[in-house]
């Protein structure tokens, strides 16, 4: 009777798995299998891809001259970007925890509105406020912090600056569902023995909201390592990623093999990082407990 009943269990979870397994299938498996698939092939002058199989796209990417220049670049500036939008987005998340419940939603509504508005709106924006002539860049000589000959469009400030602009919220939401959780009754705690403010915020809350720190991290990582329209709109030909790289060879270039090597490169580069992320948490989770 019991084996039964499990059976119908696992059909019934079966079924219910179906549609995001057939979601899944179609546009992520099968797109991923075609990428690998290309990868490994070589094309044409027209584009099309030529039978038999190749490592060369391999080869060919680490050999272009600037490839590696342009992957560690990408490494770090998404680095910057990830340590300080969850810098910032810790304690914002203790700060929307601590308030009663009707001004803690209406701040979550706050920070889900931005979503409504166009991510390339949003970039188009700080390039028009970081234009040379632009209300950003007239503050800033008129306060007589930058010169008049200085840039600010078209570098990896500008880049930086949105990126942060738009990760923040994706770093937010994670590390206030952690901090929903947490139990406050710890700082009072610590309050008692001794403990100062600052203390307790560094040793006993964001160690209690570890698990949100580490989703935030590798939200906003994985999303700017994979973007192109930062550096594409607002670090011109100084600031070149590894996203405008595969989008060079796939549109311009018109090289589907080459591409989706880089492509490939990245991926395993942010799946490596990703692992890099839980081993440093899960270390560090050690050393404080022993």
């Amino acid at each position: 009777m019991d084996k039964i009943h499990s059976k119908k269990r696992g059909i019934y979870e079966l079924v219910g798995f179906a549609p995001v397994l057939i979601w899944n299938g179609i546009f992520f498996i099968i797109p991923l299998l075609t990428v690998v698939w290309v990868s490994f092939h070589r094309s044409d002058i027209y584009g099309g891809i030529l039978p038999g199989w190749t490592i060369s796209t391999f080869i060919e990417a680490f050999q272009t001259p600037n490839f590696l220049t342009i992957l560690i670049r990408t490494i770090v500036i998404s680095a910057i970007c990830c340590l300080i939008s969850v810098g910032l987005a810790i304690p914002t998340g203790y700060y929307i925890a601590t308030l009663p419940r009707q001004k803690r939603l209406r701040v979550i509504f706050l920070i889900m509105s931005v979503f409504w508005t166009s991510f390339l709106l949003r970039i188009f924006c700080w390039k028009i406020l970081l234009h040379p002539e632009g209300f950003f860049k007239s503050v800033l000589v008129h306060l007589r912090i930058v010169s008049p000959e200085s840039v600010l469009l078209y570098s990896k400030g500008a880049v930086l600056l949105t990126m942060i602009h738009v990760s923040i919220p994706f770093a937010i939401l994670p590390i206030y569902s952690a901090a929903d959780r947490f139990d406050f009754s710890l700082m009072e705690a610590a309050s008692d023995l001794g403990a100062s403010t600052i203390y307790s915020f560094l040793n006993v809350f964001v160690p209690g909201i570890r698990l949100g720190v580490l989703q935030s991290l590798v939200a906003v990582f994985l999303q700017t390592i994979s973007s192109y329209t930062f550096s594409g709109l607002l670090g011109g030909t100084s600031c070149e990623m590894i996203g405008n790289k595969i989008v060079r060879l796939i549109l311009l270039q018109r090289d589907l093999p080459s591409g989706s090597a880089v492509s490939l490169i990245s991926s395993f580069v942010a799946i490596f990082c990703t692992i890099l992320f839980y081993k440093l948490f899960n270390c560090s989770h050690k050393k404080r407990n022993s």
